[in-house]
């Protein structure tokens, strides 16, 4: 018991002076510690204000030009019975690439445009052979039926041979009112010489020279010859009413006529037109036809009888003249309010990794007002799109990147250039404006 005591208070004695060294720290680690930990905290809001993190938004960009390349999509399901051009080849505008299955002769088609298009109007067509149009077949006969019935109209003419005879009967009319005019002259001169007479008989009958029944028979005379001008003058006056009413007959005929042709002409107007909007909407079915000038590339399509759905790509017609490269942007609608134009917007292109081949950089150009609705993953999105200027191909590492079309990858816009202390300030600035002010 006692070694163990003594043990004991020589520990407790030991522990004592150990405690009392360690609890005297030395003066130089304290001033050391402490010139580090300012100097770290210094160095920190230094580099804090030095380095910027910016705020950014992350947007798809797809790579393209003003005269972007045109898809060629079917506008039908079924086997394609020709292709027209090979692969790289070039084609003109309206050029037609492929054509596919349908029951219309594509010869017939052509010959029936080359002759709509040479004659000036669609009355004087003529075609010199049977067509097989296919679906527009019904609407072509009802065009050359309408033609048709003009051509009739104008071989026959109905109205011009009803005119003649009208025209004849005036004729006729007119000259014998020209010999009841004649017969009018000379019973006038007949009435005339009555009423001599009769004034004579009455200067004898005054001085009884004559008897009375001869004074009587004077003024009968008169009297006849009077009333026998009378009707001729009214017959003149009905043949002159039969007239008038021969000329409104030619006029009410002329009427008749040019409404008649109007309507005919018409008729071929509406089928006419309705031949041409079937001949398009068959154009658009059956024919792939380019819409620009450039180079054809086919996807797998590339030889006759091959099969393609409705809506499916067969080609790409990629334009050649010079043009300008821009990316068109594709921007949530979360944060878009913070995108204005003239931002910077870094492009990290999908096929040229961007930790090899670095970036482009480009410009927001434009944005547009009106937002589109797209499904992405399956998930619909709001989606605004903008258009950026990329200068150059160019990427911060100096490497020239080859362009082609419709390059995807990720757009990051800038939207605020922020210094890393300015970040770090911006919870307890939101904090301080929301529960302070």
């Amino acid at each position: 018991m006692t070694e163990e005591t003594e043990e004991k208070k020589e520990i407790e004695l030991r522990s004592v002076e150990y405690q009392e060294i360690l609890g005297q720290t030395p003066s130089w680690l304290v001033r050391s510690g402490t010139t580090m930990i300012s100097v770290a905290v210094a160095l920190f809001l230094f580099m804090s204000f030095v380095f910027k993190y910016p705020d950014v938004i992350n947007s798809r960009i797809v790579i393209t030009t003003e005269n972007p390349p045109a898809p060629l999509r079917a506008q039908s399901t079924g086997k394609i019975t020709a292709v027209f051009v090979k692969e790289q080849e070039r084609v003109v505008r309206g050029g037609v690439v492929a054509i596919i299955e349908n029951t219309a002769d594509y010869d017939d088609y052509l010959y029936l445009r080359s002759v709509l298009d040479t004659q000036k109007t669609p009355y004087d067509f003529r075609c010199a052979k049977e067509l097989n149009l296919g679906e527009c077949q019904s609407f072509y006969a009802d065009f050359v039926h309408a033609v048709q019935i003009l051509n009739n109209k104008k071989k026959l003419q109905l109205y011009r041979q009803q005119m003649a005879m009208v025209r004849q009967e005036m004729s006729d009319r007119s000259s014998y009112m020209a010999q009841l005019q004649k017969q009018l002259d000379i019973l006038r001169q007949n009435a005339d010489f009555a009423k001599k007479q009769k004034d004579r008989n009455d200067m004898l009958l005054g001085k009884n020279a004559i008897s009375k029944y001869e004074h009587e028979q004077s003024e009968q005379n008169y009297l006849s010859q009077s009333l026998l001008c009378e009707d001729m003058g009214a017959q003149i006056v009905s043949e002159q009413l039969q007239m008038n009413k021969l000329k409104q007959e030619i006029l009410d005929l002329q009427k008749q006529e040019e409404d008649d042709y109007r309507k005919a002409e018409l008729d071929i107007d509406v089928a006419y037109n309705s031949l041409l909007s079937q001949l398009d909407m068959w154009e658009k079915k059956y024919l792939l036809i380019s819409p620009v000038e450039g180079l054809v590339t086919f996807t797998k399509y590339w030889n006759r009888n091959q099969s393609v759905q409705n809506g499916e790509l067969v080609a790409t017609v990629v334009p050649q003249e010079p043009f300008e490269i821009i990316g068109k942007l594709f921007i949530p609608s979360i944060g878009v309010g913070k995108v204005t134009e003239g931002q910077r917007v870094n492009i990290k292109l999908d096929n040229f990794p961007y930790m090899e081949y670095g970036f482009l950089e480009g410009r927001v150009k434009s944005i547009s007002l009106i937002p589109i609705s797209e499904n992405v993953d399956g998930i619909a999105q709001t989606l605004y799109c903008a258009e950026v200027e990329i200068p150059s191909l160019k990427s911060n590492y100096k490497k020239e990147i080859p362009f082609t079309q419709e390059m995807s990858g990720t757009g990051e816009i800038i939207t605020e250039d922020l210094r890393l202390i300015e970040r770090l300030l911006y919870p307890i600035k939101a904090i301080w404006k929301e529960r302070v002010k």
